[in-house]
């Protein structure tokens, strides 16, 4: 929406970034961000308001810790996005209010500068494609990794790819494979120099989603012991 001319995320916006954040970054499923947010739904038609953190943290889905996190990251997002949207006169912008707007990528692009129609637009439809190839290939290696499929994972590092590539949420592989709990191809990467420090845009490692399957939290500890 807009108020005084200037692009303003609405709370019920907020509310589902924040969810979908939480989902992306493996803390709850979707099952859990949809009834959370329709708990919440409910309590605000009977007049009671409360953050959406507030009910994960209530229901044992979310951390203090893990809300703080989550809200840094989901700033960042609004900030970006409010930059976005208030260099784009407001007749032309419609404000995101379906789940497909929340997921989409959101622009950091706050330049003024008119693109050459010749030059500017055809090289950064090529950036764009090679990214989103980078990104295809970085995805078929997390699944790989999600289904403990070393082979593919071998394969993928053959070629010379890096094993801390990431993808749009900052995840990397070994994130992947430990909270799939795949020993296997955990210790696949750690093997072939995955880095246990990288974290996610929202501030997450591979610790964080070692603590249900003990016996990638004692390989974890291991290599970094050893390192």
């Amino acid at each position: 929406m807009y108020f005084a001319g200037e692009y303003v995320m609405s709370n019920i916006d907020k509310n589902r970034l924040f969810g979908q954040i939480a989902v992306k970054s493996g803390l709850i499923t979707e099952a859990e961000r949809d009834e959370t947010l329709a708990l919440q739904a409910a309590d605000i038609a009977n007049g009671i308001n409360k953050h959406i953190g507030i009910y994960f943290f209530e229901n044992n889905l979310l951390t203090k810790e893990q809300i703080q996190k989550i809200l840094e990251y989901q700033n960042k997002l609004i900030k970006s996005q409010t930059q976005s949207q208030n260099n784009v006169p407001p007749n032309t912008v419609q404000a995101p209010s379906k789940q497909e707007d929340i997921n989409a990528p959101l622009s950091t692009d706050v330049s003024n500068k008119p693109p050459d129609v010749n030059n500017d637009l055809s090289i950064e439809t090529v950036k764009i494609i090679e990214e989103e190839l980078r990104y295809e290939k970085i995805k078929n290696f997390f699944r790989a990794a999600e289904k403990n499929d070393i082979n593919a994972i071998l394969e993928y590092l053959k070629s010379g790819n890096d094993v801390n590539a990431k993808n749009k949420m900052g995840f990397t592989a070994i994130m992947i494979a430990t909270r799939a709990g795949q020993t296997a191809a955990l210790k696949t990467l750690l093997d072939r120099g995955a880095s246990v420090h990288e974290k996610s845009e929202a501030g997450f490692n591979a610790m964080n989603f070692a603590v249900q399957y003990p016996e990638c939290s004692s390989l974890l500890n291991r290599y970094l012991n050893y390192k």
